[in-house]
C-alpha cells in the first residue's frame, strides 16, 4: 500500500462480481486501472479511481424495476408533452448530490443506441411491494426512471413483517395530474402535483365497509357501521371533523403521521382514506378503484361494498354494502332501527309473552313441542346450517371488480352517476 489511508465503499446491495477496467487489455502491458466495474444484486457501479475521494459515474442505464417487487402496472399513451418533462424536473431536484458523482463520462463503450419509432409519448407508472411509485419514459429505446414517490413516509413505521403498503390498484388523471393509489392494507391516498416543497396537515376519513355475513354474524357491528356511515354522509361539510367526532376511530392496518408533513416537490398527498378493521379482522383488499377530475370524487369497492369520496370537501359521500348495490332503494335511505340491542328486544317479547292471559293461550296438541322448545331447535337448525355453508357463502362472496364516473342526463340539472360491476 502505498498510500497512508484507506478507502472504504458503502455499495446499496450485496456485490456479486467486479472487475477494474484498464487502458490496454493486454495482461503484459503495465496495468494501470482507471475504474471498476462492481456488478451488484441490485444495479451496476462504476467507481472511478482517478478522482479525488473515489466517485461513482453516473449511471446512463434505467434502475432495476424490480429493486422492490412490482405489484401493479399501468400503461399511458399519448401523454401530454409537458407531463414527462415535468416529472423529469422533480425527478432531478430528489436525487442526491451531484458533488459524489464523477464528471467524466460513462467508461464502457460498446453496442449502438436504436432509433425510437414511437410518434407519440408513451408513460408507463409501477407501484412495489414497498409502497413506492416509480414513473418511466416509455417512449425510447430503453426504459429511463422519472421520477419515485415513496407513499410510506405518510405512515407510522411498522414493526411487522406484513406489507401493508404495497400498491394494488393505481390512476392518473394525465390532465390534473392527479395519483390515486390503493394499498394492500386498505387504504388509499390522493395526491396533487405540485413543483414547489411545501409544508401541510393531511386530511384523514375513516370508515367502514361491512358485509352481508358480517351483518348477521354482529348486530352491535352492524349497528356501529351503519352509524359510522351515516355520520360520515350527513356529517359536517368539513367532513373530517364529521369523523373525528365518534366516539373512537377504528382499527386500522396503518396510522397516518400526526401533525404537519413536509411534502417534496413533486406528488404530495392531499388526502387519505383508511378502512377499519371488522371483528379484529383487517379489511379487504382493493379490487376497483376510479377518479373523476370533472366532479373531483374517487370511488373505490372491495369485496364488502363501495367508498365514494369528496377529494375538494374531503369528506365521504357514500359508503354501502355490496347487498345494498342490488336494492332499488336510494342507498342513503336507512330503514328506522330501535335503539335497543337484540337481547333487549328478545327480553321485551318474552315479557310480553308472560303478561298474556290464560284465557287468551292456546293449549298445547298432544305430541308438539312447546314454544320455546321449538324456537331453541329452529335456532339450532339454523346454526348448523349457517355454519355448515359459511364457507361456501364466503367464496361466493360478491365483489366490485370495476368502477366507472358516467354522466347521467335521468333528471333535468344532470349530474354524475357511479357505475359498478361485481362478480
Amino acid at each position: 500500500m502505498r498510500g497512508k489511508s484507506v478507502s472504504v465503499l458503502d455499495m446499496a446491495s450485496a456485490i456479486v462480481d467486479f472487475i477494474p477496467l484498464c487502458d490496454t487489455p493486454h495482461v503484459a502491458d503495465f496495468q494501470a486501472p482507471y475504474a471498476v466495474a462492481v456488478l451488484l444484486e441490485k444495479g451496476l457501479v462504476v467507481v472511478d479511481l482517478t478522482s479525488a475521494g473515489y466517485p461513482c459515474f453516473e449511471n446512463p442505464y434505467a434502475m432495476d424495476v424490480h429493486e422492490s417487487p412490482v405489484t401493479c402496472c399501468r400503461y399511458l399513451a399519448d401523454c401530454p408533452p409537458d407531463l414527462i418533462p415535468a416529472l423529469y424536473s422533480v425527478g432531478a431536484k430528489a436525487k442526491p448530490s451531484h458533488a459524489a458523482r464523477s464528471s467524466g463520462q460513462w467508461p464502457i463503450k460498446g453496442g449502438k443506441w436504436g432509433v425510437s419509432a414511437c410518434s407519440y409519448p408513451e408513460m408507463l407508472v409501477t407501484g412495489h411491494a414497498d409502497g413506492s411509485v416509480k414513473f418511466w419514459d416509455a417512449s425510447a429505446v430503453m426504459l429511463q426512471v422519472l421520477y419515485t414517490l415513496k407513499t410510506g413516509k405518510l405512515f407510522e413505521r411498522r414493526t411487522t413483517t406484513d406489507e401493508p403498503l404495497a400498491i394494488s390498484r393505481l390512476v392518473l388523471c394525465q390532465d390534473s395530474r392527479v395519483l390515486v393509489v390503493a394499498a394492500a392494507g386498505g387504504h388509499v391516498v390522493v395526491f396533487r402535483f405540485c413543483q414547489h416543497e411545501a409544508t401541510a396537515d393531511v386530511s384523514v376519513v375513516h370508515t367502514t365497509l361491512l358485509s352481508e355475513l358480517d351483518e348477521h354474524a354482529s348486530a352491535d357491528a352492524h349497528d356501529a357501521g351503519r352509524t359510522r356511515s351515516s355520520q360520515g354522509v350527513s356529517g359536517d361539510k368539513g367532513g373530517v371533523q364529521g369523523q373525528a367526532a365518534l366516539s373512537h376511530d377504528p382499527k386500522t392496518s396503518v396510522q397516518v403521521r400526526a401533525g404537519a408533513h413536509k411534502l417534496a416537490p413533486g406528488y404530495q398527498a392531499d388526502l387519505v382514506c383508511l378502512l377499519g378493521w371488522v371483528d379484529d379482522e383487517p379489511p379487504a383488499p382493493v379490487s376497483s378503484l376510479a377518479y373523476s377530475s370533472a366532479y373531483g370524487t374517487v370511488a373505490f369497492g372491495n369485496d364488502n361494498g363501495l367508498v365514494v369520496l369528496d377529494c375538494l370537501q374531503k369528506t365521504l359521500l357514500l359508503c354501502v354494502s355490496t347487498a345494498d348495490l342490488y336494492g332499488t332503494q336510494d342507498p342513503h335511505a336507512r330503514t328506522p332501527r330501535t335503539p335497543l340491542s337484540r337481547k333487549e328486544q328478545d327480553s321485551r317479547h318474552a315479557s310480553d309473552g308472560a303478561k298474556t292471559p290464560p284465557s287468551e293461550q292456546r293449549p298445547t296438541p298432544a305430541g308438539a313441542l312447546e314454544p320455546s322448545a321449538a324456537s331453541r331447535l329452529d335456532k339450532d337448525a339454523a346454526f348448523s346450517r349457517s355454519s355448515s355453508v359459511s364457507s361456501t357463502e364466503t367464496a361466493f362472496r360478491e365483489a366490485v371488480v370495476a368502477l366507472a364516473f358516467v354522466d347521467a342526463y335521468t333528471k333535468r340539472h344532470g349530474g354524475c352517476s357511479v357505475a359498478a360491476d361485481t362478480s
